[in-house]
């Protein structure tokens, strides 16, 4: 989850930068949280398992709560820079 987030600053850093850019990182961004999750075993095939994982998703809920005030803070600060410049 904590890499979702940083991938979605990024994307939205890269938006201030180019907007083509930040279109190419988004449509990999899918693919990358794919990816992040097969290799951490999230995607399991038995349903035992699939309640540890939805346990182990509610032990990080500061990161679910946090992360997007995290990002909103990265969009404003990434705004009000951009806003300077451009003056």
């Amino acid at each position: 989850m904590l890499a979702a987030l940083a991938i979605a600053a990024a994307v939205r850093a890269a938006a201030y930068y180019s907007e083509d850019f930040s279109r190419m990182l988004a449509t990999m961004l899918p693919f990358s949280l794919l990816g992040l999750a097969v290799l951490d075993g999230v995607v399991t095939r038995s349903p035992a398992p699939a309640a540890d994982v939805v346990a182990r998703l509610l032990a990080h809920w500061p990161v679910a709560v946090y992360g997007p005030l995290a990002l909103s803070l990265v969009k404003a600060i990434l705004g009000t820079i951009d806003a300077v410049r451009r003056r």
